[in-house]
Parts: structure tokens; sequence; C-alpha cells
């Protein structure tokens, strides 16, 4: 038998979201380590995703995301994710570009977009600047 973090096959598990725990009343700064957790609650929360039950959607686990620190002190983070109630495109990545604090994130961007074909791809997607 499988640990709880990890698939029948041994592989780190995929996060659902009916298993991600709310985030807690600490604040703390936004660092690539936890921008996983707060891409993953915001576009949970912000209407990106279809609607119906949300153990239908997974989210790609943590050690296969990528993530880049910019030169401008944003922190990116890239994944992929299925959207099993999305019966036209299951197949989807969420990028998320913040800075600032956990409770609080100034965010550059964020949302579900098409899968890159490459990380490299993807990499430079989460470095790229929108000129204002």
């Amino acid at each position: 038998m499988a640990a709880p973090d990890t698939d029948p096959t041994g592989a780190p598990a995929a996060s659902t979201l009916s298993d991600t725990p709310a985030p807690g009343p600490t604040t703390l700064q936004i660092t690539q380590k936890n921008l996983y957790d707060i891409c993953f609650d915001k576009v949970a929360n912000a209407g990106y995703l279809a609607p119906g039950d949300k153990s239908n959607v997974t989210f790609a686990p943590e050690d296969e995301s990528i993530t880049v620190t910019r030169d401008d002190g944003y922190i990116g983070i890239y994944l992929l994710i299925n959207d099993g109630n999305n019966a036209s495109s299951a197949e989807s990545a969420v990028s998320c570009v913040a800075k600032g604090s956990s409770l609080d994130p100034k965010w550059y961007w964020y949302g579900v977009e098409t899968p890159y074909s490459t990380s490299a791809e993807a990499t430079e997607s989460l470095r790229l600047v929108i000129p204002e």
C-alpha cells in the first residue's frame, strides 16, 4: 500500500482542491516554496476553473512545478492542472506571479492557460515583464 502522500506507484500524489488546507493566519513573505499553495488557492477561488465537484480538479505535485525568482522581486510558478469538470479542455496549466505577503499578495498575474510544450517556454513566460 502506498503512503498517503504517494500514488499507488509510490510517486508523489497530485493535489486536489478538496485536500488543500486553508491558509493559516500567519503572514509569511511569498517564497518559491509557499507560492504553490497561494497560487493553488487563488486560482481555485477566482473562478478560473469549470464549475463542478472540486475533487475532480488535480494540480501537479509541487516538486513537478517550475518556479523562478525574477529580477524585479516577483516570484513565479507554473504547474499542470487537470480540471475534470471541464469536458472541452481538461488538461491545462496554471501560472502565478506574485510578491509580498501570503495574506496580501501583490499579483503580477495569475490564471489558467494552455500548457507550454517545454519547461524552457514555461520558465521564459514566468520571467516575462509586460511594459506598463
